[in-house]
């Protein structure tokens, strides 16, 4: 049945969920924008591959909007865009034409990589990045025909306080897409990883794994991803699938930079080192590398893609 939108400027219900209060902490914009240098040496190496999945799926539904809006530009805002690689793939995508994007997020550090890498691709005059808070935008009501949200609603103290506000600034008809990482070789091997290190400790009673925690158990497959965005009143019908990605690792040096990316990343640190001790982190960080390492050995191929899957999910709000 098809749900219809909320009158303009009404506030739409979505059922909201936070995450703990420690997470919440953890993921503040401060622990994002410190690690912004090093994010940007680093930080697409496992991002990278998901928002390529992503976006194949993504497309098809922009590119409908964007004939249908025609002769105007499709409008895209982006939430929780970090330093704004979606937006320069959509650019590249719509041949720098007939597009324009506002790229947000709630880092200082993040938003100034977007802009230096606008500036860097020539896209100055079709994709602006703005510190934003995706769970209060300060954007007028339908000013977006399309809302992306990749890798960020579990990221989110309260995702559904976004998907509310998605909807909001959303045109009718509009889309909004959102991207969750599901299983991955990496994660399988980061979480034995740190089973070893804590019970060789002692403590391997502390050990939860990735796969149980709401981050995962809440967003981690397409289902549980469409039921979040079903539980918004303002979309008429919401599509979700898997996104199979793979990681190339290519040689050690490769594998190095790759693993230096999540070692840089603010949410994998607090996934898998928040509570480990500096010689501790060391043992884990190598536990994982030689893991990596045995398994692109094992698969005899110069260039081993270590698999992934991502969660993809479009809803639409409701025509006028």
């Amino acid at each position: 049945m098809r749900t219809a939108r909320a009158p303009r400027g009404a506030s739409v219900r979505c059922r909201r969920a936070s995450l703990s209060t420690t997470t919440s902490r953890n993921m503040q914009s401060s622990s994002w924008s410190d690690h912004a240098a090093k994010y940007a040496n680093n930080g697409n190496g496992l991002t990278l591959p998901l928002l390529l999945a992503a976006l194949a799926h993504i497309t098809p539904a922009l590119d409908a909007l964007a004939a249908q809006r025609a002769p105007q530009p499709l409008r895209i805002l982006t939430t929780c865009g970090g330093p704004g690689v979606e937006a320069v793939l959509l650019c590249k995508h719509f041949g720098g034409k007939h597009v324009n994007i506002l790229s947000t997020d709630n880092a200082e550090g993040m938003v100034q990589l977007a802009r230096d890498s606008f500036e860097k691709e020539g896209l100055q005059d079709i994709a602006e990045a703005r510190v934003l808070d995706a769970m209060k935008l300060d954007l007028p009501d339908q000013s977006y025909d399309a809302v992306l949200q990749l890798l960020g609603p579990m990221l989110l103290p309260d995702a559904r306080a976004s998907f509310a506000e998605a909807t909001r600034v959303l045109t009718p008809g509009g889309v909004f897409c959102a991207l969750t990482p599901g299983r991955m070789v990496i994660h399988d091997v980061m979480t034995s990883a740190k089973r070893g290190v804590l019970e060789k400790a002692g403590r391997g009673d502390e050990f939860q794994d990735l796969y149980s925690h709401r981050i995962m158990s809440e967003w981690g497959t397409p289902p549980k991803l469409k039921e979040q965005l079903e539980k918004c009143s303002a979309f008429a019908k919401v599509e979700a699938a898997n996104a199979p990605a793979e990681m190339p690792v290519s040689s050690e040096a490769h594998l190095d930079e790759i693993l230096q990316s999540l070692w840089d990343n603010p949410g994998m640190a607090f996934m898998y080192t928040s509570n480990l001790s500096e010689e501790q982190v060391a043992e884990f960080r190598a536990a994982v590398r030689k893991e990596m390492l045995k398994r692109r050995a094992e698969s005899g191929k110069e260039t081993w893609g270590a698999e992934m899957l991502g969660n993809v999910v479009c809803a639409w709000t409701a025509e006028k």
